[in-house]
């Protein structure tokens, strides 16, 4: 796979040193459609865990596909 960057402000960064250090426990990663939508729905994760935040990581469909590659 090809290198690659993408371009992120502060705030993105600063959420995703705390999904790697463990400062969103028990979230590892930026949430997916279905975690999103039970978060604002019931203010938990699909898991049952309370969680009122939605951490997302908020970039174009492009840049998103580029990760999964």
């Amino acid at each position: 796979m090809d290198n690659f960057a993408l371009e992120t402000n502060e705030n993105i960064a600063m959420d995703i040193e705390q999904l790697t250090n463990g400062g969103f426990n028990p979230l590892t990663s930026f949430m997916n459609y279905s975690e999103l939508e039970s978060v604002l729905e019931k203010m938990r994760l699909p898991t049952g865990e309370v969680w009122s935040i939605p951490i997302l990581f908020p970039k174009p469909h492009k840049d998103i596909d580029l990760v999964k590659q």
